[in-house]
């Protein structure tokens, strides 16, 4: 069953495959545009349900990633974001699918950093179209959401360069 599903805008989403439920937790980081499957058919069952969508972004886990790919590579509005802590299964998948459609391939680690910095993408791309569209308080919102959501990865990113190296990083202005 599908967790988070609070759509209020059709363009885009970010569904996120979690078969052993390890990233509830995840649900809180967002209140639109993200939805979370536990279940592989429902998790293709909406891909294929929402064509109308601009863009899904739909983050795998590596050890089932090759078969919702084999399933649902065509698709143009679909991009996956692959995650595994088995850096060989990386590989092989990079190799596999040397496509236009799979964006990023990083670790378990990175999971928490690469949502956020997807969703903000996400509304900067929908801040500009509504500045396009004289819509400046639908505009200031998405790029509000857009730094909220990127100030709070460069904070995961901090912690998880400050447990990496065993000292703070560098702050660049």
């Amino acid at each position: 069953m599908a967790q988070g599903n609070n759509i209020t805008d059709p363009d885009y989403m970010i569904a996120f495959y979690d078969f052993h439920d390890n990233y509830a937790q995840l649900d809180q980081l967002f209140t639109n545009h993200y939805i979370r499957f536990r279940q592989q058919n429902d998790c293709l069952q909406f891909v294929y349900q929402h064509n109308q969508l601009d863009k899904i972004a739909l983050f795998l886990p590596g050890n089932i990633a090759d078969d919702i790919i084999r399933y649902t590579g065509h698709l143009q509005y679909v991009s996956y974001y692959i995650y595994c802590a088995n850096k060989q299964l990386l590989n092989n998948l990079q190799q596999l699918y040397r496509s236009q459609t799979i964006y990023k391939v990083f670790s378990e680690e990175r999971l928490r950093i690469q949502l956020r910095l997807v969703y903000a993408l996400f509304c900067l791309e929908k801040e500009e179209i509504h500045r396009h569209q004289d819509d400046d308080e639908l505009g200031d919102l998405s790029l509000l959401s857009a730094i909220e959501n990127y100030s709070a990865a460069r904070e995961d990113l901090t912690t998880h360069m400050t447990v990496q190296m065993g000292q703070q990083p560098v702050e660049f202005l």
